[in-house]
């Protein structure tokens, strides 16, 4: 029996992204190729080491809708994509430091980004968030 492609092999990197829930889809359903681009585009701009999580912060805000949280060369790099973001999604998401970005998830979400100095800085940041 055949193993099924997924996502994260269609990416450069695919042992980065192999154990989010984006990288897990089947692949028989192809992802927009710009997505895929993108990705590939995030982990040589920051450098991306591994995949940490799919952590949210306490809050469980709606606008941490598909988090993972990386390690990079630099420290940490953490994502959201959510559907159906507005004006207020993009207020939310600027007060808690994280900036719009290519979309990561499906060309149709909204990904917002926002890189950590280190872990320690990540987990106090997701207590407040």
């Amino acid at each position: 029996m055949t193993k099924k492609r997924r996502y994260a092999e269609l990416t450069n990197l695919p042992s980065i992204f192999r154990e989010t829930y984006w990288g897990n889809f089947d692949a028989d359903n192809l992802p927009d190729p710009q997505v895929v681009a993108n990705r590939n585009a995030l982990a040589v701009e920051y450098a991306l080491t591994k995949f940490v999580s799919d952590e949210i912060p306490e809050s469980q805000d709606q606008i941490y809708d598909h988090p993972e949280l990386y390690r990079c060369k630099h420290g940490y790099v953490y994502i959201v994509s959510r559907y159906d973001a507005d004006s207020t999604v993009d207020e939310r998401a600027a007060a808690a430091g994280m900036i719009r970005c290519s979309p990561l998830y499906h060309p149709r979400a909204t990904t917002y980004i926002r890189h950590f100095s280190d872990k320690r800085e990540f987990n106090a940041w997701r207590k407040t968030h």
